[in-house]
């Protein structure tokens, strides 16, 4: 993953507590090496756990200012590549307009294809990209 890292930026989605302890791995990793590392958590307790230990961005996707935040998180660091731990669900396909929206955000003139940056979504395991929804988005999956 190090050296999915040093192509590009990089998000990370965590989503629940059993993936708590890989997001806490990850950071020191990241901060360790300073690859900008953006956490998606679903409870208050892991934003503040993150923070706490060292995190900079971290995102609860259950707050009512998540697209908002995730934006924000993403324009920050720029990142383009994702691990999606759990899948399902329209996170990762959020995250990916999300990347893309940011992308674009300078762009000028009439252009169809969108931004020049490639925006990648990992999932983890084999069978979360079939419960997953992606609205408008052009897609290769890819299983780690």
């Amino acid at each position: 993953m190090k050296d999915a890292a040093c192509l590009c930026k990089l998000a990370l989605c965590i989503t629940t507590v059993r993936f708590l302890m890989l997001g806490i791995m990850l950071n020191k990793v990241c901060i360790k090496e300073g690859v900008a590392l953006v956490n998606i958590v679903r409870k208050q307790e892991q934003v503040y756990l993150l923070t706490k230990l060292g995190a900079k961005f971290v995102v609860n996707s259950s707050s009512e200012s998540f697209k908002k935040d995730l934006y924000k998180a993403i324009d920050a660091t720029g990142a383009t590549l994702a691990f999606d731990a759990i899948g399902g669900g329209e996170l990762a396909g959020d995250i990916l307009a999300t990347m893309e929206a940011v992308g674009s955000k300078d762009a000028t003139g009439f252009n169809t294809y969108g931004s020049v940056d490639n925006k990648q979504a990992h999932f983890i395991r084999e069978r979360v990209m079939a419960g997953s929804i992606f609205h408008r988005l052009c897609l290769t999956a890819h299983l780690v």
